[in-house]
């Protein structure tokens, strides 16, 4: 049974009967992995370290794990800072960096001497443990855990292509801690695997499947496929059944350029739509039984973006059966205002809750810029936008990503809104009338598709816009391409 946090005790053991113990998130990494050490010890430097790590507990921790609570942030990575100098620099690298990415929304290494310096000391105590064979002699979590970091701090920074190169490097690691069957750890790699499996997903959408090979986890290759219950017991298990089985169509699905549902066999395609109405089913018999009011804040968000994967899943599931081939309509779209609507609607309540549930000044919000490594509220604004031609539905949209400035992964918030600007702008453009209703938009006009691609010359990434002149023809002609640093 997995821990829900709640202080001072667990409520998942407590409602079951069960005693228990309690936790202590400045546990020191020896005491996980050996059990043998139990007075306290301070592993800080200075003052300002140990400052810095208590930002990253109290502010960065809650927004890596935003709608998921993540195990690998709550528990392990705490642990680790305190065995690992290596992993300790990182955090505070990492910390700073979220703190000059709070205050100014734009991150730099160079612009903090601190942050270089930790940076550099992480990067070189772990490059100094591979070169002495520590890692081989049964350290390579720590340097799973470093490249994670590390991962962070270069996203944070806007560095995809760095990023892109420690997410394979930590795909890789993470393959070889499953293949090591003398391996001895009191971190499951499940905590670890599930964050990747994400990331996966993120780095396939933005650079396409022959850019980033898919690495299938053994547990989705063991296809040991869990049975669907009648009503999820709780918001963790319905969130873990849907990305367990999300993960297990999306990457093993992933083995071409067309990633979309179209591509897929009719087979396959009516499997997984049955596999979603399940889950949708126990989703929607899950949330009859909950006491919503009595909700921590970090699950009603998880409710509400679950509820937002449901609407946007069942709509794929619709378009993809009842149009078993590759439609070339755009305006097939224009019957789902109503969803579209809604799922604004539910984005921007989440936008109103606050991130942590701390009281007073301690209680993190929205008003500052958020960094999480979950797939959040990007994706389905910009799908609404993308899809739907109503002119208040697509403006609210854009607004709330322009207000609520956050960088969810690979993705930005700012960079999102201004690509579906030029989307708006171009359609509108090419409409050559006053658009008040998404019928102003004929289907000449619509952009069918974007491609973004990070440009390694550039540093910057290339943003090509197609449409279809004959709408009825599946074939797309660049219409804009422009690059976004």
């Amino acid at each position: 049974m997995r821990c829900d946090e709640s202080k001072p005790y667990c409520k998942n053991c407590t409602s079951h009967g069960r005693t228990c113990q309690g936790y202590d998130t400045h546990v020191n990494a020896e005491q996980a992995l050996s059990i043998t050490s139990t007075a306290p010890w301070n592993p800080f430097d200075s003052e300002n370290e140990q400052r810095a790590f208590l930002f990253f507990q109290d502010q960065t921790t809650p927004q890596l794990a935003e709608f998921h609570g993540c195990e690998l942030w709550t528990h392990v990575i705490l642990q680790a800072v305190h065995a690992d100098s290596g992993t300790r620099h990182a955090v505070i690298a990492l910390a700073l960096l979220h703190e000059q990415f709070q205050q100014t929304g734009e991150p730099r290494i160079g612009a903090s001497d601190a942050v270089a310096k930790h940076y550099s000391l992480a990067i070189q105590s772990h490059l100094e443990n591979l070169a002495h064979g520590k890692q081989r002699a049964g350290n390579v979590e720590f340097y799973l855990i470093s490249c994670i970091l590390f991962f962070c701090i270069e996203t944070l920074q806007g560095h995809s292509a760095s990023a892109l190169s420690l997410l394979r490097r930590a795909v890789s690691l993470l393959q070889e801690l499953h293949q090591n069957a003398q391996r001895q750890s009191a971190w499951s790699l499940e905590v670890f695997e599930n964050l990747l499996c994400r990331l996966q997903a993120q780095a396939i959408g933005l650079v396409g499947p022959r850019a980033f090979p898919t690495t299938v986890p053994p547990r989705i290759k063991a296809a040991s496929i869990p049975d669907m219950p009648d009503r999820f017991a709780s918001i963790d298990q319905a969130k873990e059944y849907l990305e367990y089985y999300r993960q297990s169509h999306d990457l093993t699905q992933s083995t071409n350029e067309l990633s979309d549902l179209h591509s897929q066999s009719p087979r396959i395609i009516l499997q997984y739509r049955d596999t979603i109405l399940q889950w949708s089913a126990a989703f929607n018999a899950l949330q009859r039984a909950l006491h919503k009011d009595s909700l921590s804040y970090q699950n009603r968000r998880a409710l509400i973006m679950l509820t937002i994967h449901q609407r946007f899943l069942i709509l794929s599931m619709e378009i993809a059966v009842k149009y078993p081939q590759i439609t070339t309509d755009e305006s097939l779209w224009d019957h789902f205002h109503q969803i579209y609507s809604e799922v604004v609607d539910l984005a921007e309540s989440v936008m109103r809750l606050p991130l942590s549930d701390a009281s007073g000044a301690d209680r993190l919000s929205y008003e500052k810029p958020v960094f999480t490594l979950d797939f959040g509220i990007i994706v389905p604004l910009y799908d609404v936008v993308r899809q739907c031609r109503d002119p208040g539905i697509r403006s609210r949209a854009i607004a709330l990503l322009r207000k609520h400035p956050r960088r969810e992964g690979f993705l930005d918030s700012s960079f999102v809104a201004h690509v579906l600007e030029r989307i708006v702008e171009l359609e509108h453009g090419a409409a050559q009338r006053n658009v008040t209703v998404a019928s102003d938009v004929p289907a000449s006009a619509r952009i069918c598709f974007v491609v973004p691609t990070f440009n390694m010359a550039e540093q910057a990434m290339e943003v090509s816009y197609y449409r279809r002149s004959d709408p009825t023809q599946a074939q797309a002609s660049l219409v804009f391409r422009e690059f976004v640093k």
